[in-house]
């Protein structure tokens, strides 16, 4: 269920910009039944609809994600919180470019109503960089166009170019237009971190070439001298040096804290 309100004309700093707060309810099937995953977003744009700053959160039971983005001078200067560690991006984008998140029908909707036609500049709140978006018109009847775009989906629209359904036919997955209410809900920011007072930490950073990790070593406070040491590689997919991936909390820093107790030295690393 994906759900977006209009709420106007507003200020932003010295700037003038419209908000949009959209939602997204997802029910997933768990081997317990079912579970439930819930986004937001906070969207202020221009006129031109292009994004000036959104607030992306996600919630997934108690552990919550969520990402803070400006954009200025060719620039998204982002601020990601996995569970209770933060950090900081800097990504290059083009001057015509449309926010778009995971779900959010309803900000692909702005898009194509504000866009011109042809190659669409995209940014991802999920993947945190820039993609190319493209449509083509496959069929036609009594003014209603459909498309087929670069994501996969096949689009449907309304005589007034209002987006009214669309299929991702690999996946199965329907989605329409409906007039239901929807009950709004909001999700507060993650926690700040809790940092224990029996643990070390130092920050470090191993530089190969262009590449830069960013971890952290830690002790158990007060240990001195030669340590053995255990150096923590994650599995696959992205996630933070505390086994933060998308909002779902791995358990990776509750291992890494206690060997770091039992008198090791832990390294554990950022994923690239």
């Amino acid at each position: 269920q994906c759900a977006s309100r209009y709420e106007g004309e507003v200020a932003l700093g010295s700037l003038r910009a419209h908000l949009f707060r959209e939602q997204v309810r997802l029910e997933l099937p768990a081997p317990s039944g079912k579970v439930e995953q819930r986004f937001t977003v906070a969207l202020w744009t221009d006129d031109h609809g292009q994004p000036l700053r959104f607030d992306f959160r996600t919630q997934l039971g108690d552990v919550k994600a969520g990402v803070e983005g400006v954009f200025a001078g060719g620039k998204a200067e982002l601020v990601v919180h996995q569970g209770p560690s933060e950090k900081k991006l800097s990504v290059s984008v083009p001057a015509r470019t449309y926010l778009l998140a995971n779900n959010f029908v309803s900000e692909l909707d702005l898009a194509l109503a504000l866009a011109p036609e042809g190659q669409l500049t995209m940014f991802s709140a999920n993947a945190l960089q820039t993609f190319p978006f493209t449509r083509k018109e496959v069929e036609s009847a009594e003014g209603t166009p459909v498309f087929d775009d670069s994501l996969g989906e096949r689009l449907f629209f309304t005589a007034e170019g209002r987006l009214t359904r669309l299929e991702v036919t690999a996946q199965k997955l329907v989605m329409r237009r409906v007039d239901e209410a929807v009950e709004r809900f909001t999700i507060d920011p993650p926690a700040a971190a809790v940092v224990a007072s029996d643990i070390a930490r130092e920050d470090v950073k191993i530089v190969d070439g262009d590449v830069t990790l960013a971890g952290t070593l830690t002790r158990k406070r007060g240990a001195g001298g030669r340590l053995p040491a255990v150096f923590f590689l994650s599995g696959s997919g992205g996630q933070d040096r505390e086994g933060f991936a998308q909002g779902i909390d791995l358990g990776t820093h509750e291992i890494l804290d206690r060997l770091s107790r039992e008198d090791f030295l832990v390294l554990r690393l950022d994923d690239r």
